[in-house]
């Protein structure tokens, strides 16, 4: 398998520039497609889950659906009034000191502008 591999690119080496070129873009364009494949594959399975979940449907009567419902509302407000009420969250913004003093610095001679006309 490998030595025939081997005479494949000896002989492709000692070939013509114009056989060389046909060869690159042949492999060049399988590379390509298995590229543009294994993507494609890739995004079709984030997409479509591979066992999507099946709904299982079963009757209930009224009072389990009451319980239910009465139960994931108070979850829910329970959670709701939880983080509310929860530690609140502190930030701290601290000024960099600034040590620039303009004292001691050179007078700088003001010049007037010209008035427009």
């Amino acid at each position: 398998m490998f030595s025939a591999i081997k005479k494949f690119i000896h002989k492709i080496q000692n070939s013509s520039e114009a056989v060389k070129k046909l060869w690159l873009v042949i492999f060049g364009g399988l590379a390509s497609l298995v590229v543009v494949m294994i993507w494609l594959n890739q995004i079709q399975s984030s997409l479509n889950p591979i066992n999507p979940p099946v709904a299982v449907k079963k009757e209930e009567g009224l009072m389990a659906k009451t319980y239910s419902l009465i139960k994931n509302r108070t979850a829910n407000a329970f959670n709701f009034f939880k983080d509310i009420l929860g530690q609140p969250r502190v930030l701290t913004i601290e000024k960099r000191e600034q040590n620039f003093t303009p004292d001691n610095l050179e007078k700088i001679p003001t010049t007037k502008l010209p008035n427009a006309k």
